[in-house]
């Protein structure tokens, strides 16, 4: 039996994803570059401002601007048409407002679906046949309700939070419901509890699949929104853009087998933040996965971790907030052990984990485990929330390092934070630390498996006749 090939559409929540659009933009990139290295006709819909376009998008065309009308007005977004080398296909629509999908989490309700209508009259003016399209998220779902029973089908939308981005102010409904085609938000079913919305709702109405990251993922929601079925397609890394033997980001290039271009990037880094460069003093980075507010446990742990030999540097990303002053506070109080840095580009963050022997990792909603496997990339060990997605993918270290691939902790009780960090200080006295650096470096974190998985999920859904086979 011949494999079927088929057009397949992808689209992208956030900014263009081989930029600096973070994770969920660089899944979705990752995820379309593996449909097309298996022989499908793939295309990537994505937004950007107006910075510059990664050169890997050239040569490309102009064809024109995408017009929509809101509150009376109308606006503009120009298109712009590419292939990538490998024959990928872009289509990505600009607007300076879509700065704000730098930080998805300010990107208001009238923004998203302003996007979402220009994504709806980009795909109408393409009119090519796609069979079948992949969503991420609640941008999925506003696209879904852009579009309507216009939407490619089969749909599948993968899904890695539930949280307020999903709520739709009622002006922004009312103005919706200009538009010609668009069918009103559903309404709740009685007990379907205040966690849903109406578009979360109509997403999973209108999506034929839903997919998550990780088991728990996929069973939690399940569990709160009487999902009969999520399926677990797990996430992986391009190792195109994650790899320390060829990145030009960092400051020296090194792998599993010489770390010792590792130990240039760590004195580069301490000697950066004012550290004094000791091979011997363990660098621990730390970053939050979508707030900066769950780093607020480090603070907490300060007055163990003066106790203690080692050197922090944590990540934020927030320069106004409460909680960047009372971290300024703390490194005014423990200069010996703590600097802060601003890292939220992807260039700075990679130099951080090039340069950490531990990357600690806040996280509130734990839905995926994306920076714990860039961190083993670059030979940084993890240190993790023990909930959601890192329960699923990573173990605790081994007391001897010859097993496990995180040091785990608990955000209550408290000192189960300190715990694990004195359990990674204690690893770093050990004489197989190295090893186990190398160990993890190793470990195969492609998307390779999850492609796959979408590949057939995608036939399946095309000729249910395959189905049995495939799934």
């Amino acid at each position: 039996m011949l494999r079927a090939v088929l057009n397949l559409l992808c689209i992208s929540p956030c900014l263009v994803p081989l930029s600096e659009g973070g994770v969920v933009a660089q899944t979705t990139a990752a995820l379309a570059k593996g449909l097309r290295a298996l022989g499908h006709s793939v295309t990537l819909l994505a937004p950007a401002d107006d910075e510059p376009l990664p050169e890997s998008l050239w040569p490309q065309q102009r064809p024109g601007d995408i017009e929509i009308e809101w509150q009376g007005k109308r606006q503009a977004y120009s298109l712009h048409e590419g292939r990538s080398a490998a024959g990928l296909r872009w289509l990505i629509l600009r607007h300076p407002e879509l700065r704000a999908l730098r930080h998805p989490g300010s990107a208001s309700p009238e923004l998203r679906a302003r996007l979402a209508l220009a994504m709806r009259e980009t795909l109408r003016c393409a009119a090519l046949p796609y069979e079948g399209v992949h969503l991420h998220g609640e941008m999925g779902g506003w696209f879904l309700w852009a579009l309507g029973e216009a939407a490619p089908r089969p749909r599948v939308l993968t899904l890695y939070n539930f949280d307020a981005q999903w709520q739709v102010p009622p002006e922004v409904e009312a103005e919706m419901g200009e538009h010609q085609g668009l069918s009103p938000l559903p309404e709740l079913a009685e007990g379907e509890g205040s966690e849903a919305s109406p578009l979360f709702r109509l997403a999973l109405d209108r999506a034929d699949t839903l997919t998550a990251f990780s088991p728990r993922l996929g069973a939690e929601l399940g569990m709160r929104f009487g999902l009969s079925q999520v399926r677990e397609i797990a996430q992986g890394l391009d190792p195109a853009l994650w790899n320390p033997s060829i990145d030009p980001q960092v400051e020296s290039r090194y792998d599993p087998v010489d770390l010792a271009g590792k130990e240039r990037c760590k004195a580069h880094l301490q000697a950066r933040f004012g550290f004094p460069v000791l091979s011997d003093s363990p660098l621990v980075g730390a970053l939050a996965v979508r707030s900066s507010e769950s780093l607020a446990l480090l603070l907490r742990a300060l007055p163990w971790l003066r106790t203690r030999e080692l050197q922090l540097l944590v990540c934020l990303e927030e320069s106004e907030s409460e909680l960047y002053h009372r971290f300024v506070q703390a490194a005014e109080e423990a200069p010996e052990i703590l600097r802060l840095c601003h890292a939220s580009d992807l260039a700075s963050r990679k130099q951080l984990l090039s340069a950490s022997d531990f990357l600690f990792i806040a996280d509130a909603q734990c839905t995926y485990a994306h920076w714990a496997m860039a961190a083993h990339r670059y030979g940084a060990m993890p240190i993790v929330p023990g909930r959601g997605a890192y329960a699923d993918a990573l173990r605790e270290c081994s007391p001897d390092l010859s097993g496990g691939s995180a040091f785990v902790y608990l955000e209550e009780p408290q000192e189960d934070v300190a715990a694990a960090l004195q359990r990674a200080l204690d690893a770093y006295e050990l004489p197989e630390f190295e090893d186990a650096q190398r160990r993890l470096m190793r470990i195969d974190h492609s998307w390779e498996r999850g492609v796959r998985s979408y590949d057939r999920l995608f036939r399946a859904l095309h000729d249910p006749r395959q189905a049995p086979a495939l799934l």
